[in-house]
C-alpha cells in the first residue's frame, strides 16, 4: 500500500509540474510574440526616421526575452529568417506566426523606403493582432490545460489505487 501511495504522490507531483510547464510555455509564447512585435516596430522607426540598414538595426535592437534565448545573437549573425528557423521552438511560436514572420523576413530589404515601410506596417498590424488574440486567450488556455492535466492525473491515480 505504501508503494501505491508513494507512486500516486509522485504521479500527482509530476502532473502538477507538467501543468506548470505548459503554463510557462504559453506565457513564453506571448512574451516572444510581443518581443518580436517590438523588433518590427523598432525596425519601422529606424527605417522611417534614419534610413538605417537592416543589419545595423538588428545590431542595435535590445530585448531581454530575445537575448536570453539566443535569438538576437543569431539575428545579428545570420539574419531574421535563420534566427526564426533556429529558435522557433524555444520561442514557442506556432505555424501561423512562423509563416507570417518568415514571409516578412524573405521580403524585407528588397525594396525602397516606402515599400519597406508598407511591408512593416502590414506585418506590424498582423503581428499586433496575433499578440492581442494570444493575450486574450492566455488565461483561458492556461486554465484549460491545467484542468485537463490535473483531471487526467487524478483519474489515473484513482484508477491505479
Amino acid at each position: 500500500m505504501l508503494i501505491k501511495l508513494t507512486g500516486a504522490l509522485l504521479f500527482a507531483w509530476m502532473t502538477l509540474a507538467l501543468a506548470g510547464a505548459v503554463a510557462a510555455g504559453e506565457r513564453r509564447r506571448y512574451a516572444s510574440l510581443t518581443s518580436l512585435l517590438r523588433l518590427l516596430r523598432f525596425m519601422r522607426a529606424e527605417i522611417a526616421f534614419a534610413l538605417t540598414p537592416v543589419p545595423e538595426i538588428c545590431a542595435r535592437f535590445r530585448d531581454e526575452e530575445l537575448e536570453a534565448c539566443g535569438f538576437l545573437a543569431k539575428l545579428r549573425e545570420a539574419g531574421l529568417l535563420p534566427a526564426l528557423t533556429a529558435f522557433r521552438e524555444s520561442l514557442g511560436l506556432r505555424e501561423e506566426e512562423v509563416l507570417l514572420l518568415s514571409t516578412f523576413a524573405r521580403e524585407m530589404g528588397r525594396g525602397y523606403r516606402e515599400a519597406e515601410l508598407s511591408l512593416l506596417d502590414r506585418n506590424i498590424e498582423a503581428l499586433a493582432s496575433l499578440c492581442e488574440e494570444v493575450r486574450e486567450r492566455l488565461p483561458g488556455r492556461i486554465r484549460l490545460s491545467r484542468t485537463l492535466l490535473l483531471s487526467g492525473g487524478a483519474a489515473v491515480i484513482l484508477f491505479f489505487l
